[in-house]
C-alpha cells in the first residue's frame, strides 16, 4: 500500500512499494510518469475518467521454466528443431 500528495499545485507524487510516479498537470488532462519508465496520459473526471499508456514501463518480467525468459525459452525450442532438421538420419 502507498501514498500519495500533491507536491504543489497540479503535481502528485505517489509512492509505493513498486515504486515511485508522479501526475502533472490539471487533473482533467494530467500526464503520469512511473519510476519504471512509463508515461501515460489521463483525462476526464469522476466515472469519466480514462488512461491511455504512451509509453509503456519495464515491469516484472515472468519466467517460465529453469528461469528462461519467453523469448529465450521460443528461441532455445527453435534451436531444437533445427538442430534435429540438420542431424543426419540412420
Amino acid at each position: 500500500m502507498g501514498f500519495g500528495f500533491r507536491v504543489v499545485p497540479g503535481v502528485r507524487l505517489r509512492v509505493s512499494s513498486r515504486g515511485v510516479s508522479a501526475g502533472v498537470g490539471p487533473r482533467i488532462a494530467r500526464v503520469n510518469v512511473g519510476s519504471r519508465g512509463g508515461v501515460g496520459l489521463s483525462s476526464g473526471i469522476g466515472p469519466f475518467q480514462t488512461f491511455a499508456p504512451l509509453v509503456r514501463g519495464g515491469g516484472r518480467r515472468s519466467t517460465g521454466s529453469r528461469g528462461l525468459s519467453y523469448a529465450a525459452q521460443k528461441a532455445a525450442a527453435e534451436w531444437e528443431v533445427r538442430r534435429a532438421e540438420l542431424r543426419p538420419s540412420d
